[in-house]
């Protein structure tokens, strides 16, 4: 319990700290091309056993199965395990959190 809180609170000075860098413009933003389809999949995947911990099912579902883009890794999967972790909070035992990434013409949806 003391380290889950001791990883909280890191994460929440480091939403601080990039807050106060997007405020003063310097946020850097990395994009890399990449299938982030895969990204946002190994992410769902690697946490999918501790939500079983608490019978919580993920469902990944996508209508691409690939899509190149450029986007900012760390950035997206910082963004990514951050609402997985939301959706793990209130999301009681034996319920279900959906992952869907739909692809548009000129973007991608994940939802």
């Amino acid at each position: 319990m003391m380290k889950q809180n001791c990883f909280r609170l890191m994460r929440l000075i480091n939403n601080l700290l990039d807050i106060t860098k997007l405020d003063s413009g310097f946020l850097s933003f990395n994009a890399e091309n990449g299938n982030i389809v895969a990204v946002v999949e190994d992410i769902a995947l690697s946490v999918a056993p501790y939500f079983q911990s608490k019978n919580i099912e993920i469902i990944f579902d996508t209508d691409v199965e690939e899509k190149m883009t450029a986007f900012d890794h760390d950035k997206m999967e910082r963004i990514i395990l951050n609402l997985l972790s939301n959706a793990y909070k209130h999301t009681p035992a034996g319920g279900k959190i959906e992952i869907t990434i739909k692809d548009s013409i000129d973007s991608i949806n994940i939802y």
